[in-house]
């Protein structure tokens, strides 16, 4: 199987995951297209879906959250991640994480989501979880980070001593690490991840950032790709700075 065929199988598998909420949506918030995920999963038809806009599927006290992601979705050419809780046919709930594409030249939408049902319901059982987690992320010395199949960032901790820039400017999309690469490095990062994608495989880098004061930092990026029934699901990496070493 060449790259292009792998590339072909991959999409094919996400779009017919159960697991993935995929769908297209006019400017106008109506479904277009929406895929299997969303009957099976919350009990709706394609014709029932396709009658109605996404918003009529959201929980109301999540509208205003929903909008906004999908108005920043609709302009511009950025990834846009935000949570929402999706309502059952039956008024269950659901909670999903959405990375939301703008398709400019076809005046469309497109939207993938993820179940995170799960996973919040661990958090609430466990008061303060996130709070005592945080301290313990915070004080490793090093940058860690997961990036997502669409290259935006899923998780990221303790940026700020390395570049400048906190987790919350790289969470809401306000930067991207890619911007900070050296222009002088860009194309040999690029040259060297993509090896990552075709397997589950390490990967370590040194390249130059140019961090938010303008100085440039030498860092080595340590990253691993992880898949899941031969899809590629994300890096995950760990940045320390070593410009002292190169001095």
């Amino acid at each position: 199987m060449n790259f292009d065929e792998k590339n072909t199988h991959n999409h094919q598998v996400i779009v017919s995951s159960p697991e993935n909420f995929i769908f297209i949506a006019g400017t106008d918030g109506y479904f277009k297209y929406a895929n299997s995920a969303f009957e099976k999963i919350l009990g709706y038809t394609t014709d029932e879906l396709l009658s109605k806009p996404l918003l009529d599927l959201i929980h109301p006290d999540d509208h205003t959250k929903t909008n906004e992601g999908l108005k920043k979705g609709s302009t511009g050419n950025q990834t846009f991640n935000f949570e929402s809780r999706l309502l059952h046919k039956n008024g269950s709930v659901f909670h999903l994480l959405w990375s939301v594409t703008p398709l400019p030249i076809n005046e469309v939408i497109y939207g993938i989501g993820r179940d995170i049902t799960k996973s919040n319901e661990v958090d609430n059982r466990l008061p303060g979880s996130k709070d005592k987690r945080r301290p313990l992320i915070d004080n490793i010395p090093v940058m860690a980070y997961r990036a997502n199949p669409d290259w935006s960032v899923g998780v990221i901790s303790n940026s700020e001593p390395i570049c400048g820039y906190n987790p919350d400017e790289f969470l809401s999309e306000n930067v991207s690490w890619f911007e900070l690469i050296h222009p002088d490095d860009k194309s040999s990062v690029i040259k060297d991840v993509s090896k990552l994608l075709e397997a589950p495989s390490e990967l370590i880098q040194e390249y130059r950032i140019i961090a938010r004061d303008g100085i440039v930092h030498f860092i080595r990026d340590h990253k691993k790709s992880f898949f899941k029934d031969d899809v590629f699901q994300g890096i995950d990496g760990v940045v320390t700075d070593i410009s002292q070493q190169k001095q």
